[in-house]
């Protein structure tokens, strides 16, 4: 396993201007235990009728997925080794693309789903009913927490996050980029700070204290990047932050590094840029880089490679970057653009463009 693990990470068609992650035992041991994953008899199942745009997975001791897709269509599912056909409940609570897909921080049997169509609503699991959180004249995307709190961010394609307290039905709008965000993620070891991704071409940090609620914000930060911005994520410890770009790189920067006042002209330099085909086309869901909750250091992302295989990377020192591994399987035949991690298991959720869903 060490050996295969120091080949892979040394690879270098995954490189670009940065040497290969520090292999570390906790690595090892992470590695060891990818290898181990699998996809089993009825642990595949098409959960959705269209194409998957967003997925969730409950933080419980079952695993439940949730995905939604370009319909509007959402599908709840328990896997089972009895069969892939049972425990799928299906509903269509949008009118559009299903962007944006969260358990809540605070009751994780509320669902919170933002959609194409301007709506943000959430699924009580208990009483399989809906209700409704905001309706937008525009279309909404990602969505994303503020730790510890019922305050959600949302996205939109005006170029707008909305600031959202469906407790006390507060709610603000900042006006942050000149064209859509497609996702908006918040620092969970400094919730103050988040970080926009934009058909723009730039990721923007962003200090939520400085906002002005009417009028021109200014960033923290601006990364420009060569085109447009998927997504862009902190890691679990705040300590490092990822984009995915349809340059076809990966950037990684280390956010102890991002100092005021060292912005050049593009933005401050990633500590790493890691070669990565994210030229999905029009039939499939754009890439994203999903961070494990569990280990500090790892994310996940879809591939264009054949055999068809969702990858790992691992950010070791100074956020140095590099590939750690490739799930394959024989049950996996297809570009897997949407992809997560488990809360607390040792369990990964894959999910294509023809509305199937792999759980490792």
């Amino acid at each position: 396993n060490k050996e295969f693990l120091k080949g892979l990470m040394s690879s270098k068609d995954t490189e670009a201007d940065a040497e290969p992650a520090e292999i570390d035992v906790s690595t090892y041991k992470y590695a060891e235990k990818l290898a181990a994953l699998e996809v089993q008899e009825g642990y595949v199942a098409k959960v959705t009728k269209e194409r998957i745009y967003s997925a969730a997975i409950h933080p419980g001791s079952e695993v439940l997925i949730a995905a939604g897709d370009k319909n509007g269509n959402l599908g709840i599912w328990k896997p089972s080794m009895n069969s892939s056909k049972d425990g799928i409940v299906k509903f269509h609570p949008h009118g559009n693309v299903i962007a944006g897909l969260m358990f809540s921080n605070l009751d994780p049997n509320k669902l919170y789903s933002s959609s194409y169509d301007g709506h943000i609503r959430v699924l009580d699991l208990q009483k399989q009913e809906f209700g409704e959180i905001v309706q937008n004249e525009l279309s909404f995307y990602g969505i994303d927490f503020f730790k510890g709190s019922s305050i959600l961010y949302a996205a939109d394609v005006d170029g707008a996050v909305h600031k959202i307290d469906p407790r006390n039905k507060s709610h603000e709008k900042w006006h942050l980029h000149d064209n859509k965000i497609f996702t908006v993620r918040i620092n969970e070891e400094n919730p103050f700070m988040f970080c926009t991704a934009s058909l723009d071409r730039t990721m923007r940090v962003w200090d939520a204290r400085k906002i002005k609620a009417n009028g021109k914000s200014k960033a923290v930060h601006v990364m420009v990047h060569d085109l447009c911005v998927t997504g862009a994520s902190y890691s679990p410890d705040g300590k490092n932050l990822v984009s995915c770009c349809n340059d076809n790189l990966l950037r990684i920067w280390e956010t102890s590094g991002l100092k005021s006042g060292t912005t050049g002209e593009d933005g401050p330099e990633p500590a790493s840029k890691i070669r990565h085909n994210n030229k999905t086309g029009r039939w499939l869901t754009k890439f994203k880089c999903e961070w494990d909750p569990k280990q500090k250091n790892a994310f996940i992302i879809g591939s264009m490679e054949r055999p068809r295989c969702v990858e790992i990377y691992g950010v070791g020192e100074s956020s140095k970057t590099s590939l750690i591994m490739r799930l394959r399987d024989d049950y996996v035949g297809s570009v897997q653009s949407v992809n997560l991690f488990h809360p607390t298991q040792d369990v990964v959720l894959s999910a294509n463009s023809s509305g199937r869903c792999h759980v490792w």
